[in-house]
């Protein structure tokens, strides 16, 4: 028998371009066209799979490739290897990180100082003032980059001595996202409040060390407002013209919530923790943040003298623990880890996480004279101590040692000591600066 052969009336073979192709098969098949060699169960057979095939085939040419480069996202975000959805687009993963708004490359950086890509890096760039997210290779600005020309060598202005050394100030300022506030000096009575709970006994070996009370006038300085985070942290360790001291010196290397690429020598924190303090920093890492940043460290005269606020009870909110809910992280406020800083009320001066959060480094050194016998009384630094003293950090943390009760360390007189190269998880700082 001849093989089945289906023609159009022209004489031409069929072929299927599209649906409307197909309705134009069945139209033939009823009638139109000629089929040699077929009965009709054979033709209704050959109806049968041309129209299956019809609608199965040719309905792929109007339904999305979702997944696919332009095409929707699957409905878990996924889409195929290489690309990234993007508000509901798959798209390439260049034209997502070079997307504008806050986060993207060569844009601004989220409001907590970090990239939306681990590739990026924020950092000031070749920009002197203002911070980006940027490839970290860019991030190695030049000297003379940091003071760029408007135009010509004729648009050159000169500058006098003090506008350069304030714009130098600003600079230092802007590279870490600090918040100064200016603190009037004035005297105060350092040492337990006059309610403290621990004038019993059983704390003596501990309240020893803020003994006697005594008067202490402090000079105006400047704070800052907020406990150094991760993030500033780590743009400070990526920064080698500021960094002063090698990385084993500065932080636990161990610490989750900075991260090191060793391959790039990029610094970043990890971003579910970027607004937290930094903890796991030594005395050493600090002091050298803080000079980094055209400060120091406060001494222990200013830091309570500035966490009291012209208060003088003895948890700044008031004489008993209660009222620290509304002013500090710690676990009995339900927290069991350090939390994002500023998130609790700050005191009368504007400054927040005083108390609770991390316990802050001090100047402050400490030996086997444990009390304030003999302190300065100007508001400076004890740093004449034994040739190897713990160093002074203030303010309690969110959870504190096993051997000493919580509330009690967040009285706004107590001291604890560790030594300077020895981390700890309960430990972190923030900088003060003179002011002329």
């Amino acid at each position: 028998m001849e093989k089945a052969r289906l023609f159009s009336q022209n004489g031409y073979n069929t072929v299927i371009k599209s649906k409307k192709d197909s309705f134009r098969i069945f139209r033939f098949l009823a009638g139109e066209g000629k089929v040699v060699g077929m009965n009709k169960q054979s033709l209704r057979l050959l109806v049968l799979c041309i129209g299956c095939f019809s609608f199965f085939a040719l309905s792929g040419c109007v339904v999305e490739e979702v997944g696919g480069y332009g095409y929707k996202c699957n409905d878990n975000g996924v889409c195929q290897q290489g690309l990234e959805c993007y508000e509901g687009r798959c798209v390439q993963y260049e034209q997502l990180r070079q997307a504008e708004g806050s986060g993207t490359e060569g844009n601004s950086c989220n409001s907590d100082g970090t990239c939306n890509f681990s590739d990026l890096i924020c950092c000031r760039s070749n920009d002197a003032y203002n911070l980006k997210c940027v490839d970290p290779s860019l991030c190695n600005w030049n000297e003379s980059d940091d003071n760029p020309s408007t135009g010509g060598d004729e648009d050159i202005v000169e500058e006098s001595e003090e506008e350069v050394e304030e714009e130098a100030d600003d600079t230092t300022t802007n590279k870490y996202n600090i918040e100064w506030v200016s603190i009037s000096g004035g005297d105060f009575m350092m040492g337990p409040s006059p309610n403290d709970p621990r004038i019993d006994d059983e704390f003596i070996d501990i309240t020893v060390r803020e003994l006697p009370r005594h008067t202490v006038n402090v000079p105006s300085f400047e704070l800052m407002r907020l406990e150094v985070t991760n993030t500033q942290y780590a743009l400070f360790l990526g920064d080698n013209k500021t960094n002063s001291c090698l990385d084993e010196d500065c932080i636990d290397l161990d610490n989750p919530r900075i991260v090191h690429n060793e391959t790039s020598n990029h610094w970043a924190a990890n971003e579910s923790y970027g607004n937290h303090p930094i903890r796991l920093v030594t005395w050493f890492g600090a002091k050298a943040f803080c000079e980094a940043a055209g400060g120091r460290l406060p001494s222990e005269a200013e830091w309570e003298y500035a966490a009291r606020a012209e208060t003088t009870t003895s948890y700044i909110c008031g004489d008993e623990p209660d009222c620290l809910s509304d002013i500090a992280c710690w676990n009995q406020a339900q927290t069991t880890d350090c939390c994002s800083v500023g998130l609790y009320d700050p005191n009368n001066f504007g400054l927040s996480d005083m108390l609770g959060n991390v316990s802050e480094w001090v100047e402050d050194c400490i030996d086997y004279k444990l009390d304030y016998n003999n302190y300065p009384s100007d508001g400076s630094a004890r740093t004449s101590c034994s040739s190897n003293p713990e160093r002074i950090h203030r303010g309690g943390s969110w959870d504190p040692p096993e051997h000493i009760s919580l509330p009690e360390t967040l009285l706004v007189s107590y001291r604890g000591k560790q030594f300077p190269n020895d981390p700890s998880i309960y430990i972190g700082f923030r900088c003060a600066r003179d002011v002329e």
